[in-house]
């Protein structure tokens, strides 16, 4: 017999599973990748954020722009 599925529940904040502990290293990773030695310090300043108010946030700050496009970012 098939079960059929009613809802799906999308946790995309942290309620039911602790999810931030792998955004923190996924975005040091990823920072890193482009050049930027990021910490988990630095992390705490966009924790909670959207990811693109995290991008938006880390181009101003971190003034990036014609030099990651220049390396092909």
């Amino acid at each position: 017999m098939k079960t059929k599925i009613e809802a799906v529940i999308f946790d995309m904040d942290g309620l039911i599973i602790d999810s931030e502990p792998l955004w923190k290293i996924a975005e040091i990773e990823s920072f890193k990748e482009i050049g930027f030695d990021f910490t988990k310090q630095m992390c705490a300043l966009t924790t909670g954020m959207r990811i693109d108010e995290v991008v938006h946030y880390w181009r101003k700050k971190l003034k990036w722009g014609k030099s990651l496009r220049k390396r092909g970012y």
